[in-house]
C-alpha cells in the first residue's frame, strides 16, 4: 500500500468518525431549520440549499455570512426585477422596496434582522461572537427569518424564486 493510499484511508477514517460523532446533532439542526419549499431552478436555489447545509453541519460563521449575503442580494434583485436601479446601500434598497410596496414593513424589519452585524461578519472584525452556543442561536434565527422572508416575497407575487 502506497503512502498516498495510507493517507487517504486515514483521512476517510477521520471523516467517518467525525460524521458519526456529530450526526445526531446535525439531524436535530436540520429539523430545526427545514428547507423552504422553493422552485429548484430559481435565482437563489443553490445558495439557499447551502445555507441549510452550513447550519445543519454546524458551520455557523459561514451560515450567518451567507444569510446576510442573500438578504442583500435579494433586496438588490427585487429592485432590479421591478425596473429600478438598485442602490449600493442595502438599507436604501429596503426603503425603496417598502415605499413602492414590493415588501411589507415587517419584511423590511426581518431583512434588517438578518443584516444585523453584517460588516462585523463580512470583515471578521474582532467583535464577532465566538461562543458556539450563541453562534448556533444566531445562525438558526437568521436562517429561519430569511426563509420566512423568501416565503413572504413569494406570497406577494414579487418572487425572485419563480
Amino acid at each position: 500500500m502506497s503512502n498516498e493510499s495510507v493517507e487517504l484511508a486515514r483521512i476517510e477514517d477521520y471523516l467517518r468518525q467525525d460524521f458519526e460523532a456529530t450526526v445526531e446533532d446535525r439531524v436535530k439542526r436540520c429539523e430545526q431549520v427545514k428547507p423552504h419549499g422553493i422552485i429548484p431552478d430559481h435565482h437563489f436555489a443553490a445558495v439557499s440549499a447551502e445555507i441549510g447545509r452550513l447550519y445543519s453541519d454546524g458551520h455557523y460563521y459561514g451560515c450567518i455570512s451567507l444569510c446576510q449575503s442573500v438578504a442583500e442580494a435579494m433586496a438588490r434583485f427585487l429592485c432590479e426585477r421591478n425596473g429600478w436601479r438598485a442602490a449600493k446601500v442595502f438599507e436604501k434598497n429596503l426603503e425603496t422596496l417598502q415605499k413602492r410596496v414590493k415588501i411589507t414593513a415587517k419584511m423590511g424589519k426581518q431583512l434588517l434582522t438578518v443584516w444585523e452585524a453584517r460588516d462585523d461578519y463580512h470583515h471578521l472584525n474582532p467583535t464577532i461572537e465566538r461562543d458556539r452556543t450563541k453562534l448556533h442561536v444566531m445562525a438558526e434565527q437568521k436562517t429561519k427569518v430569511l426563509s420566512e422572508v423568501k416565503s413572504s416575497v413569494s406570497d406577494l407575487g414579487h418572487s425572485p424564486f419563480a
